[in-house]
């Protein structure tokens, strides 16, 4: 019965070693799965983090792209009156120079003032 005896204890011991070796793979591929997991998780919060900077981007462009068109309707509008105002002036400069024919190097100054005037 020793023989058998030292057989089973060593079978026992075998079989300890393989319980402990299976455990500690176990373990290691849980860590695995979890780290895995894990890494997982991360990519998906940076994938929306990355997702979400680009929609703030992009609202941004859309802000400044609104404000650029407020800005060229103002300046279209500021444009329109300063042809206006431009129209005008050259009216009553023209008038102005039939009035005054009477002085030819008066009326030949506000001429070529009125000329610059219309080119701009």
């Amino acid at each position: 019965m020793s023989a058998n005896s030292t057989e089973s204890q060593i079978e026992n011991q075998q079989l300890r070693w393989m319980i402990k070796y299976l455990t500690d793979r176990s373990v290691e591929k849980d860590d695995t799965i979890a780290s895995l997991h894990h890494r997982l998780q991360a990519a998906q919060i940076n994938e929306q983090n990355s997702r979400n900077e680009r929609i703030n981007q992009i609202a941004g462009y859309q802000a400044n792209e609104q404000k650029f068109l407020e800005r060229v309707k103002e300046l279209e509008s500021e444009n329109d009156e300063l042809k206006q105002e431009k129209k005008q002036l050259v009216e009553v400069m023209d008038k102005t120079a039939k009035e005054f024919d009477f002085l030819p190097d008066f009326a030949s100054q506000l001429k070529e003032v009125k000329d610059a005037v219309t080119k701009k």
